[in-house]
């Protein structure tokens, strides 16, 4: 009973002093001391001449003795190693949460540089659209000057009494070319029409794209701040 509170108290001591700058010679003195037990029980068993009764207890006591010292020695040194694995065990699985978040912002960096080439994207659309309205405008313009022309052109040579006045057929053939001009413009102006109608229908395609984005980065975000707060609470444990 002695010897197993003695050994348990051996453990004790160093399990306390493991972590402490006297841990190297608390571990040094405890092995010394188990050689010194396991000498003197040798010793004993060279020099005991009769195995008596006494012989045997005093025997069986100094080889218990060594045996829970070895006990002790190889219980701390596995607590220890357990120890260790316990935190290499912790710094991998921050090392992993550190990786994990790392990933999200490189995911994160990627949506902003998707978004950015979108939002350019839809800066050229809107430019293009200007420039096709303007050019809408413009032939618009050209049109309606043409047609003022040719009314007053009509209009001079209604009035005036000179002999060069068109005939009939000269008039019916200004009037097929100006029709045809107006037709061709008309048809301009449709495919414009129609090409503006496919870059509103692009536009709110990307700004529905745009819409996505920004609610998978917002998603990505809120992860990464969970990942900083586990790594956080990780660190304060």
């Amino acid at each position: 009973m002695k010897h197993s509170l003695k050994t348990g108290f051996v453990f004790f001591i160093l399990y306390c002093v493991s972590g402490s700058i006297w841990g190297r010679s608390a571990v040094d003195s405890v092995i010394h001391q188990r050689n010194e037990t396991y000498l003197d029980y040798k010793h004993f068993i060279e020099s005991m001449e009769a195995r008596t009764w006494i012989n045997m207890v005093n025997l069986t006591t100094k080889a218990k003795a060594v045996v829970e010292i070895d006990n002790d020695i190889i219980n701390y040194y596995l607590f220890k190693e357990l120890e260790k694995n316990k935190k290499y065990s912790g710094q991998i699985e921050k090392l992993n949460m550190e990786i994990a978040m790392l990933k999200k912002e490189s995911e994160v960096r990627k949506m902003v540089l998707e978004e950015k080439r979108f939002l350019l994207n839809v800066l050229f659309i809107i430019i293009g659209t200007i420039s096709i309205l303007f050019l809408i405008i413009l032939i618009l313009f050209i049109d309606r000057q043409v047609r003022y022309r040719s009314v007053k052109v009509e209009l001079e040579r209604a009035y005036s009494g000179k002999e060069d006045y068109p005939t009939e057929n000269d008039k019916q053939q200004e009037v097929m070319e100006l029709n045809m001009k107006t037709g061709r413009l008309n048809s301009e102006i449709s495919t414009l029409k129609s090409e503006i109608i496919g870059l509103k229908k692009a536009n709110m395609d990307k700004e529905e794209e745009l819409q996505k984005e920004i609610s998978s980065r917002k998603q990505v975000e809120e992860e990464i701040r969970e990942l900083i707060k586990q790594i956080k609470s990780y660190g304060k444990s």
